[in-house]
């Protein structure tokens, strides 16, 4: 049977995390701001290993979580 909602995206996150995956990022300003580190990051300054889509029941949106790295930053 598959997750849907928050359970499946808290599943993910700690599947990330369980796997070396250590920072938070919200977008600001059209960069990446960590939430750890207090650091911004270009789109030039990572890469995106992974992508995950969590489409939600009653509406058109969706949540999308990435696995990145940053090889500059850690």
């Amino acid at each position: 049977m598959r997750k849907t909602g928050t359970h499946a995206v808290v599943d993910k996150i700690a599947d990330l995390q369980k796997r070396g995956y250590s920072s938070d990022f919200v977008v600001m300003d059209n960069q990446l701001f960590c939430t750890q580190q207090k650091i911004f990051l270009r789109n030039d300054e990572f890469d995106i290993n992974e992508v995950h889509s969590f489409p939600h029941t009653n509406s058109r949106n969706e949540t999308i979580l990435f696995g990145i790295e940053s090889e500059r930053h850690g």
